[in-house]
């Protein structure tokens, strides 16, 4: 239900759903046990469900609070018994899952409570953004967390937190200014569609 584009998930990117390609992605994410599409609750969502579990036959989908997304993530991980939680938006088709593997792996091996690709800055493409946390940190941050933003944005207080012990992974040049990969926008479709035509031409050549 983006203000900026409603729908934007179930738009079609390249003949199929940006959704489609997000879903896909994630699935390719090395020592990820379960994919859960994470939807608010009301009848607007339900051609995105239809879609997602009818092609995704082991995806999972929960259906929580809409305005409140720290708590459906909360309630998602709870009943589905996570020890750790990767935060992956559907706005991102073309989500990285070499790059995802490396952030659940500093994450596990070094003990840390958050870690992404995003904080304190991003280094990355926009719409390669990538989070990983615990269920402890998730849990403390479900009971802290109190302003709406916080509320909303799911790792706000994580990042604001001192007490929060945070990992990071950067990208030897900073290509955050340089490509948008995210569809925030319905001009942004078409703007991927030929960056994606380009790419094929050129390989082609």
């Amino acid at each position: 239900d983006s203000a900026r584009f409603p729908g934007k998930s179930m738009a079609l990117l390249q003949g199929k759903p940006v959704i489609h390609h997000v879903i896909t992605r994630c699935f390719k994410i090395l020592n990820v046990e379960k994919v859960i599409l994470a939807v608010p609750d009301g009848d607007a969502q339900l051609p995105l469900i239809e879609y997602a579990t009818n092609t995704f036959k082991t995806l999972k989908v929960f259906i929580g609070n809409e305005y409140d997304v720290l708590d459906r993530y909360y309630a998602c991980a709870s009943l589905h018994g996570l020890e750790y939680i990767m935060r992956v938006t559907g706005d991102c088709p073309f989500i990285d899952p070499s790059l995802c593997e490396k952030i659940l792996d500093m994450l596990v091996n070094n003990h840390v409570d958050y870690c992404s690709n995003v904080f304190p800055t991003s280094t990355f493409y926009k719409g390669l953004d990538c989070e990983a946390f615990t269920y402890e940190c998730l849990e403390a941050t479900d009971t802290l967390a109190e302003s709406v933003y916080q509320r909303e944005h799911v790792t706000a207080w994580m990042q604001q937190t001192d007490e929060v012990v945070k990992g990071t992974i950067r990208n030897k040049t900073n290509q955050h200014k340089e490509r948008n990969l995210c569809v925030d926008y319905p001009g942004d479709i078409l703007r991927l569609e030929s960056m994606m035509n380009d790419k094929v031409e050129n390989v082609n050549a």
